[in-house]
């Protein structure tokens, strides 16, 4: 070594929670290297933990191999004193809501009193940085990216008063362009009408989504006048249709309730105005995501396009912009959720404050917990199972069980950063058995029948099976329309409406899972496997080999590939 004083590396953590959802936190070097990226839910088992992310903190410095003294700032990925004058002018304009917005003020108290909360919590001492929430979500997005220059639009319910955020990026540098404030919110519309049918709102919408494909559009007239789309292409949300900006209970209003009818929040089985309602409104948030990014694009001129937001989890709403045109390339981040802006926090602070900062694309989603075979045999140990162990066979035998139409729980490397599983935390089974969907939902998800499950193709075939029109889709983001002879091929992973919300793997991001799809391509003539989180309905993914032991045992999983360890039933 040099006997020259050694520089220390600089390295920078975002941190999200304390909010409604999502806490996490990451942990970017100062070359801009993702060394740490974890959700909170993982550890605690809690869904959507919105609690302080303490547990995902100490998993980060520890997978970094760093203390927190080594942390050069810290940025929380909200700033609550942002725009008061306009969430002032909106009180006053609106006092008859007075309570309400009393109310949800008292929420923002907490955020004002984050860094003592940090400081306190963790011990830190140096700098925290209070950071734009629609910033954080851009950067999570457009230096994961591999653009060098982008659209970015950043879309969801609420983050201080934005609701909607237009910016560019190119090089080091994100702009700001224009966004749309409270209490027009495709996000809130979206969780008000998740919440009518009867799911759980600000969790849920992914079911609507689901369900939207069994309906009918007999009732979008009724929506073009809920969300209202401007002749500059913003959309207007009719404020007298919902409660959700002031506090109460039901999201939507009386309102909308005369003109739709009486709400299932006995949680029923779907009725057919139930379908029609959820098919209605996702063809309407389908244009006006749509006319966003035609507005969005029309600013900048960059056809290259970066999304990011909990809007942007409506993978439908994605492959429309992609089948209309709308930009020639588009690229999300696995976490477009609030948890992603801790790996934006990270970002920002490093690029802000770093000047060999390097924006690397990200290649994978593999940023979580990993663990050895030692800790795995231990686990499989303590619950008392018998295993067999395949040291380097265990893809090969696993193809075996899954082309022979058994279902498998699939846990290898580290933990996905996300709510997508992505071959590390996944129950993977045949795509080519016709009922297989109907299986899973029924027997290992315990999950409604109406949800569809996503293939993962490596992405040299891809085209064989989706219209992906030269689109990749690494993290599973893209809803690509299906071609007609793959209801023949796959059609476990073909959802009622001719779409499926595809995975592209390959060689250098995906490692061990392209692997065991190349395969089950070997042995059933098709390089796809149908695959779902690891995980039963209403609980997180799993993240530890215990985790993963206790789900294949209380369901009906056929088979655990557990790094090179084999149970099976």
């Amino acid at each position: 070594m040099s006997w020259k004083t050694v520089k220390a590396m600089k390295y920078y953590m975002g941190i999200v929670g304390l909010g409604d959802h999502d806490a996490a936190a990451a942990i970017v070097d100062e070359y801009g290297n993702v060394l740490a990226a974890a959700e909170e839910e993982r550890y605690t088992r809690v869904k959507f933990d919105p609690s302080f992310p303490i547990n995902s903190i100490k998993f980060c410095l520890k997978r970094s191999g760093i203390e927190l003294k080594d942390i050069t700032a810290i940025g929380f990925y909200l700033d609550p004193r942002l725009f008061a004058w306009k969430k002032f002018k909106f009180a006053i304009n609106n006092l008859n809501h007075l309570p309400g917005l009393i109310k949800k003020s008292k929420k923002f108290k907490k955020f004002l009193e984050i860094e003592k909360i940090i400081r306190s919590t963790l011990g830190f001492n140096g700098p925290i940085e209070l950071l734009q929430h629609h910033l954080c979500h851009a950067s999570s997005v457009f230096f994961a990216s591999p653009f060098t220059e982008a659209t970015i639009i950043s879309i969801d319910g609420v983050g201080e008063w934005e609701t909607a955020w237009i910016g560019s990026g190119a090089g080091k540098e994100i702009k700001y362009l224009e966004s749309t404030f409270w209490p027009h919110s495709l996000g809130e519309v979206y969780a008000a009408i998740t919440q009518f049918l009867g799911f759980k709102y600000n969790s849920d919408e992914y079911k609507v989504m689901g369900l939207s494909a069994y309906g009918q559009l007999s009732y979008y007239d009724d929506f073009k006048e809920i969300i209202g789309i401007g002749r500059n292409r913003h959309f207007v949300v009719g404020k007298s249709y919902f409660g959700y900006p002031f506090g109460k209970k039901n999201l939507f209003s009386k309102r909308f309730e005369m003109l739709f009818g009486e709400p299932n929040l006995e949680f029923k089985a779907p009725s057919e105005r139930d379908k029609n309602l959820a098919a209605s409104l996702q063809k309407r948030i389908e244009d006006a995501f749509c006319a966003y990014v035609a507005k969005a694009i029309s600013l900048t001129g960059i056809r290259k396009l970066c999304v990011t937001g909990g809007v942007a989890l409506n993978c439908l709403a994605i492959g429309k912009l992609i089948e209309k045109g709308l930009a020639d390339s588009v690229f999300l981040a696995p976490a477009s959720s609030d948890a992603g802006c801790a790996l934006g926090a990270a970002y920002h602070l490093a690029i802000m404050n770093s000047e060999n900062f390097v924006r690397t694309p990200l290649k994978n989603a593999y940023l979580g917990d990993s663990f050895s075979e030692k800790e795995i045999e231990g686990s499989l140990k303590q619950a008392g199972l018998k295993y067999a162990y395949h040291a380097g066979k265990i893809t090969d035998i696993t193809a075996d069980i899954i082309a022979k139409g058994n279902i498998v729980g699939w846990f290898q490397g580290r933990t996905e950063y996300g709510q997508r599983a992505l071959g590390a935390r996944s129950i993977l089974a045949n795509p080519m058995i016709a009922n297989m969907k109907d299986i899973v939902n029924a027997k290992v998800k315990y999950r409604e029948p109406f949800r569809p499950l996503a293939p993962s193709v490596l992405a040299e075939a891809a085209e064989q099976y989706f219209c992906c029109d030269g689109h990749t889709s690494p993290f599973m983001t893209h809803t690509f329309k299906a071609r007609p002879d793959a209801f023949d091929k796959i059609p476990a992973v073909i959802h009622i409406d001719g779409t499926a919300r595809v995975q592209t793997v390959t060689k250098e991001a995906n490692g061990i899972y392209y692997e065991l799809i190349k395969k089950v391509g070997e042995r059933t003539g098709h390089p796809v496997v149908l695959n779902t989180s690891f995980n039963v309905k209403g609980e997180p993914i799993v993240n530890s080999p215990l985790d993963a032991i206790n789900c294949f045992l209380k369901t009906d999983l056929d088979a655990l590939a557990i790094g090179g360890f084999l149970v099976v039933k």
